[in-house]
């Protein structure tokens, strides 16, 4: 199919899409098999095609060799420049992975997916270099965790990448475990179940309302509760001195009881993922 042709009908689908005049599984089907059937014609590395290179003029592979140059040298003498430089040339790193991401997010997901996550990492990755430089504080560690899960729940309900939302949310739970043993270094049995499971519902419970609207977050909320209804274990085995095996049993009964529940709703559930 014509390149122009196959641009137009991916615009319709995402037309499609945003009108909510078919499910979205469906435009993502639609949009994934034009998308391929392009692909086949011309293969592409980021963006990148073979034709692309061969006809690049030299002024164009001295530009690309100069910025990789400078690439190198930031790289390498990060660490003697200024501290308000360094800041200025991480956001404007995240800034970079961020725009090409949001760039190619209709017309290459791959690649959108590989530089969002690129521009993700650097954010934790810069933060944990500057608390080892810079006093090692608690404090700023459970702040760089928040940043950095806010960051990657917005990039994941605004890209519709369910990896970064469901990681953000991670964290979050991480960060919540952190300040629980902050705060409550040792809770009995009951009050971790109350610390946990609650929430954990709460979460579902919402993840179940915004499926209607957006399958991919509400799924992910939904996976996300469901883990928390295991995270007083968890926490538990790793962060206090109730017995192991006692522990142990009350996962062993909870993984037991929602494997009953999902397959007695099974004929429910499996109409939503379809």
């Amino acid at each position: 199919m014509e390149t122009d042709k196959r641009k137009v009908i991916i615009h319709e689908i995402e037309y499609w899409r945003k009108n909510r005049l078919l499910p979205e599984q469906y435009c993502d089907f639609l949009q994934n098999l034009y998308r391929e059937s392009g692909d086949n014609q011309e293969k592409r590395v980021l963006g990148v095609s073979a034709g692309q290179i061969k006809e690049a003029k030299p002024l164009t592979w001295i530009l690309i060799m100069t910025l990789l140059g400078i690439i190198f040298y930031v790289g390498f003498y990060f660490t003697s420049f200024p501290f308000p430089m360094q800041i200025l040339l991480i956001a404007l790193t995240v800034l970079l992975f961020y725009t090409f991401g949001v760039k190619k997010r209709v017309k290459q997901p791959t690649a959108s997916f590989s530089y969002l996550w690129a521009g993700a990492l650097v954010v934790p990755t810069a933060g944990f270099y500057f608390i080892l430089e810079h006093g090692r504080q608690p404090s700023a560690l459970a702040l760089l965790l928040g940043v950095s899960a806010l960051l990657w729940i917005v990039t994941g309900v605004l890209s519709k990448f369910a990896s970064f939302h469901f990681c953000g949310w991670i964290v979050v739970a991480v960060l919540y475990g952190w300040m629980l043993n902050q705060f409550i270094p040792e809770p009995g049995l009951i009050t971790l179940q109350l610390y946990w499971v609650p929430m954990g519902t709460i979460i579902a419970w919402l993840g179940f309302l915004l499926r209607v609207r957006s399958q991919y977050n509400g799924w992910v909320l939904i996976a996300v509760g469901a883990l928390m209804w295991i995270g007083p274990e968890v926490y538990g085995m790793a962060l206090t001195g109730i017995a192991d095996g006692l522990l142990q049993v009350i996962l062993a009964v909870k993984l037991l009881a929602s494997a009953v529940l999902l397959y007695s709703t099974r004929r429910k559930w499996t109409e939503w993922v379809a």
